[in-house]
């Protein structure tokens, strides 16, 4: 009897050891339930955070009808800009053209000027056909006849005898300083019946 009651005594300590090991085993798995939940609201509500935000810039977002409005706003815009562009340049166009018929105008009065007062035909013919080419590139039809009078130019301007300016000048310096080794003159009066020797005589 005794021996069988330290066994029953045995096995109810082995039963118990159990029952305890057993009861920290489900205190840890609770734990660890405890845990895992605690770590799934903190997720939960991060998650809730950022639903929150993505509401927020949602909201923040403009409706349906303004984006077409914005749409509508910026395609003018562009209109508008467009057609700015395009009369800036048509008035930059006529400004640049207006410059180059001076600059063809001048030409002209500096190739009169060279050929009127300088006799230079190869100067004036040159400036000649830069203010051709000036009008050729306007493409301007109004300047055909322009083109035209200055065509008949150019060709008696390269038909005319090249002077010699050179020479000119050179003989023209010669002149002068033979001019002014000369010694002047007493002026005579030929004839005693000529009236201006006559008043001569009386002074």
């Amino acid at each position: 009897l005794a021996a069988f009651a330290l066994l029953v005594g045995l096995g109810g300590v082995g039963a118990g050891g159990w029952s305890l090991w057993q009861l920290q085993q489900l205190q840890q798995q609770d734990q660890q339930q405890r845990d895992q939940l605690q770590s799934a609201r903190a997720e939960s509500g991060k998650v809730g955070e950022l639903i929150g935000q993505l509401e927020r810039r949602l909201n923040q977002l403009p409706s349906a009808d303004e984006l077409d409005e914005r749409r509508r706003l910026l395609a003018n815009l562009q209109g508008d800009q467009q057609r700015l562009s395009q009369r800036l340049e048509s008035v930059l166009d006529g400004s640049r053209q207006d410059w180059r018929l001076d600059e063809a105008e001048h030409l002209l009065r500096l190739a009169t000027l060279r050929l009127s007062a300088l006799q230079d035909v190869a100067s004036a013919e040159a400036l000649v056909l830069a203010a051709d080419e000036i009008l050729r590139e306007q493409d301007d039809p109004a300047a055909f006849a322009a083109r035209e009078q200055l065509s008949r130019s150019l060709e008696a301007l390269r038909t005319t005898q090249r002077p010699d300016r050179v020479g000119l000048f050179l003989q023209l310096a010669a002149l002068r300083e033979q001019a002014a080794s000369l010694n002047p003159l007493a002026p005579s009066f030929a004839g005693q019946g000529d009236v201006l020797a006559d008043l001569a005589a009386e002074g």
